[in-house]
């Protein structure tokens, strides 16, 4: 049974219903000043930030906003076989979810969940991510969206271990280069196993221990040369000192304010001055550690577009990395893709990216984080651009390689949600 296949027999057997309700009935949440919030005090809030101009005083933005200080783990468990790279997926049935269930992590789960506050089941193989003498192969800090989230950061986890463990329910093994070939597929691969993937050592994902060796022609082999070169228009040093100066240019402070100051940001209303709003869900989907609850959920009015351009400059592959300056980012600003779109706001300024001469290398549409954002729908592209097109680019973006992306790559920090989500499509040539 092939991935497809089986995430419809999942959610089908989930039984998801989400039923629209009034924030103000949200079961066990209460608005608690500042907060919006859980009754046990855990899970996630919701509360008010405001962005204030250090020099004027006056306010440069202010918006609702997600406080999570919890940090989660988000991990894969491998198998090596004398074939093939062996997977364990996790059929992640949320309530955002554009088709409900969607492929998540062997674990996904916040410090909440897998220390059971909710009184539930535990978190089938949390130990492999959790124990001490765990062989674990790979593990970055990495953020997730700086405009909907204050300062939150998940562990991004790989573990191989000897052989298959059993796994049953929701959770099924699957050769990997199946699942790095569904990444081109429309809501199947979520955002979280994205980043987990994409933050790993791309050498372990290669069945021969190399990165991008076996395309020898096309696109795979930009990749590769692009990975293994030491030419590059900017030194690494340069990128970094890029960051700290944009970071540092920033004059602001951000505080929380009070959630009920932003009512109007709750329900849909047909004519919001708002870029997203803020609704209530009652869930009920068989499978989960727990199998009901209520909560408040973001929902987008406008879908969003994120893009990736690539160059070649001087025979090598370069990409247009733009800098991304988001509220909710404790670094105020990170690196991203070229072009982010969302919610109707543009986070990254001065490209001009639909006069820009390119082809489309490969492109998905991704419900964001089912469960905390309803059916946020985003496209994710790639384009390669002419390789005789010049232009002058902006102080708002830089040209990396592969090579400065895998060595930037782990660090806390530097690179967004949308910037990893985007570069995952490059897998399916590793």
């Amino acid at each position: 049974m092939g991935i497809e296949s089986w995430l419809i027999e999942r959610n089908h057997l989930a039984h998801l219903k989400v039923e629209n309700i009034p924030v103000e009935s949200i079961e066990e949440w209460f608005f608690y000043q500042p907060y919006l919030k859980h009754s046990s005090g855990r899970y996630f809030s919701v509360v008010g930030l405001s962005e204030i101009d250090t020099k004027t005083g006056q306010e440069i933005q202010s918006q609702p906003i997600i406080k999570q200080t919890e940090i989660g783990i988000l991990g894969f468990l491998f198998c090596r076989t004398n074939e093939s790279i062996r997977i364990l997926l996790q059929a992640k049935t949320e309530p955002g979810n554009v088709n409900g269930t969607q492929v998540g992590p062997s674990v996904q789960a916040t410090y909440s969940n897998y220390m059971q506050v909710h009184k539930g089941k535990a978190t089938t193989f949390i130990e492999y991510f959790t124990k001490n003498n765990m062989p674990i192969n790979s593990g970055t800090l990495q953020s997730e969206q700086g405009t909907r989230f204050l300062g939150k950061y998940n562990q991004n986890i790989a573990v191989f271990i000897p052989n298959e463990e059993e796994a049953h329910g929701n959770l099924k093994w699957f050769d990997l280069q199946e699942v790095l070939n569904a990444l081109e597929l429309n809501f199947i691969i979520n955002t979280d196993a994205r980043s987990v993937l994409v933050c790993m050592e791309w050498d372990k994902l290669g069945i021969n221990g190399e990165a991008f060796s076996k395309n020898k022609n096309g696109f795979g082999q930009l990749l590769y040369e692009s990975l293994n070169t030491g030419s590059s228009f900017n030194s690494t040093s340069h990128l970094i000192e890029v960051l700290d100066n944009k970071r540092a240019s920033i004059d602001s402070t951000i505080k929380e304010v009070d959630i009920t100051l932003f009512k109007e940001w709750f329900d849909q209303q047909e004519s919001s001055p708002h870029p997203f709003y803020i609704r209530g869900v009652s869930v009920n989907v068989k499978g989960r550690e727990v199998e009901h609850w209520q909560q408040p959920i973001f929902a987008s009015y406008h879908e969003g577009l994120v893009i990736l351009f690539c160059k070649k400059i001087k025979g090598v592959l370069h990409f247009l990395v733009g800098l991304s300056k988001e509220i909710g980012f404790m670094e105020k600003v990170q690196f991203g893709p070229s072009v982010m779109i969302q919610d109707n706001i543009n986070s990254i300024h001065d490209l001009e990216f639909d006069t820009i001469p390119s082809k489309l290398i490969s492109e998905y549409k991704q419900s964001d984080e089912g469960g905390r954002f309803f059916q946020s729908i985003t496209t994710y592209q790639i384009r390669e651009i002419d390789e005789h097109w010049e232009h002058k680019i902006s102080e708002e973006h830089v040209w990396m390689t592969l090579s400065q992306i895998k060595e930037l790559l782990p660090t806390k920090g530097n690179f967004n949600n949308e910037f990893r989500s985007v570069l995952s499509l490059i897998l399916k040539y590793v």
